[in-house]
């Protein structure tokens, strides 16, 4: 798993808390290298459900009028006034 987060065949890493897991070492490295190598990370079970409703609810019918872009060029376009965050931050 590892190696294939290295080689970019994983576009996402789902990696949710399992207190009964006998390898937390070895979920840790695949945390880190997602984190390492930019993939993304969803380790929240509630933000993953979130997320697949999401996914469901888009696959059923399309979302219209979003582009989708990444959070900084959305920043780029936000006004001080609109930002939920210190301007500084990220903008």
């Amino acid at each position: 798993m590892v190696r294939m987060i290295k080689e970019k065949e994983i576009d996402l890493v789902v990696n949710l808390p399992n207190p009964y897991s006998e390898q937390p070492l070895h979920n840790y490295h695949i945390r880190r290298t997602a984190v390492d190598f930019n993939v993304p990370l969803l380790t929240n079970p509630k933000l993953f459900t979130m997320f697949a409703d999401a996914i469901d609810k888009h696959s059923r019918k399309p979302m219209v009028g979003l582009k989708p872009e990444s959070l900084f060029s959305y920043y780029k376009q936000e006004s001080n006034d609109e930002a939920w965050t210190d301007p500084k931050e990220f903008h």
